[in-house]
Order: C-alpha cells, then structure tokens, then sequence
C-alpha cells in the first residue's frame, strides 16, 4: 500500500492538514476535544466531502476551472454529533476504475479503533487514544496485525495540531522504524495555514514543502476550494474542493 493511501487509513488529519488546521493564539475557555474541533471545522458537520485535483504545469486559472467529475481522489468523511469521526470512505481513481477503501470506527472510552476494508478484506486497522490538553497517539496496523506506523500529534491549548511526528515501521522488526519524519505547520497573521513541511527526523532533510495559494469559504468558514503547490516540485499544483452537509 502507498505511502498517502497509509496516511489517509492512519491519520486522517493528513489529508484534511490543507483545508482546516488553524492556530489559536490564545486558549479557549471550556473548551473539549472532538475531531471537528481538531481541524477547525466549523459548525455541527454531519459529512464532508473532499474532491481532490492536481495538475502539472498549469495555470491557476486552469486548474480552478476544473471539470469536477474528473477527480483524482474522492473522501467522504462522516461525524457523529459529538464531531468525531464514524466512517470515512476513500476513492482513488485509478486506470482500471476507482480503488476503495471503507474504514469504520468504534469508540471506547478514550480510545477509538478504525477497520478498513477494500473489495470485503480488511486491509488495517487503526487505534487512537484521545488526547490529553498536549498530545495524542495514533497506530497503524495491517491485515495481519504487525505495527507499520505511529503518528505522535502535539496540540495547543485549543486541541489544534501544531505538529505530528510519523515513525513507519517494515514488516520484520516493528520496533526499528524504517523512517521517522515530522510534518510541521506554518500560519499566517490571521490563524490560516499556509505552508506545511515535512521533513527527515534522522537526516533533517526536509523533503516535503506544500503552499497554500489561495482559499474560499462557505458562509459557516469552512473551507470549500483550496489550491495549493509543491516547493519540490515547483510545477505540481493541487486543488482541493470542499462540500459540506450540517446536522440541523
């Protein structure tokens, strides 16, 4: 399995890191964990929708003006009231059709375990313990239960994700990582993410750099288009299309 397939069955932060993390200045009082809260959706959200772009070498212009039926990943992601995640339903569209993968979640207490499953097989599962005011931990397992990745997230006061520390593991020693990276975030004056690097922990190579170019919200202040590029790969832009359904 690829490595973004990983991330978006692991973490699901990952893939929403563009579109909603903030930075709260200053703690808020009275305030509680949930998922929504996490990644600064706004609003009782019951789905979401992310329709996900790239294009290289192209203009602004052109990417925006997208046809949206010819998207390259599709995620549908469904909270409970509490604004924590149930179900989240990945579509990669690929030569030979669209590649799925359904993770469902249960919760217990202060842990919540994720089942993923493609064509009627489980391909991982996942575990996530609910964090304290600073940090929370999330694993990764596959089909035959052998650990492939941890992702450490650090928090502000607010529960908003100030960075996350990912370690992979390979499939005959899961205590010897065979990468270990950090994904840091970068907010403009206004609280708005705009750029997010991530880089080797051993080396310190920084070997991911993605910029956010511009955004539009819906009337709640939820992201609905976002763009943004590569600065490894100057050429490389992505579009990210937000639609949103709310629990009256």
């Amino acid at each position: 399995m690829g490595s973004l397939k990983r991330k978006i069955l692991i973490c699901i932060s990952s893939i929403f890191a563009l579109l909603h993390y903030g930075c709260a200045q200053q703690p808020k009082a009275n305030i509680r964990y949930s998922e929504l809260t996490e990644w600064g959706l706004k609003g009782n959200v019951k789905t979401e929708t992310l329709l996900v772009f790239e294009g290289m070498g192209v203009s602004d212009e052109k990417l925006l003006s997208v046809d949206t039926s010819q998207w390259m990943r599709r995620v549908v992601v469904h909270y409970n009231r509490e604004g924590n995640c149930e179900k989240l339903e990945n579509f990669d569209n690929v030569a030979e059709g669209y590649d799925t993968v359904i993770t469902n979640y249960k919760y217990d207490g202060n842990e919540r375990t994720g089942v993923a499953t493609s064509k009627g097989k489980t391909t991982q599962t996942t575990t996530k313990v609910f964090p304290t005011r600073q940090s929370y931990k999330e694993s990764a397992f596959d089909s035959a239960g052998r650990l492939i990745m941890e992702t450490t997230a650090k928090l502000d006061g607010n529960f908003r994700v100030i960075s996350m520390e990912e370690k992979y593991y390979d499939d005959e020693n899961k205590a010897a990582p065979t990468s270990d990276n950090i994904v840091e975030y970068s907010f403009d004056a206004d609280d708005r993410l705009v750029k997010i690097a991530s880089k080797d922990k051993l080396t310190g190579k920084r070997y991911i750099v993605l910029q956010v170019l511009n955004r539009e919200y819906d009337s709640r202040g939820n992201a609905i288009k976002t763009l943004k590029k590569s600065l490894s790969t100057s050429s490389k832009k992505r579009l990210i299309l937000g639609l949103y359904e709310y629990y009256q």
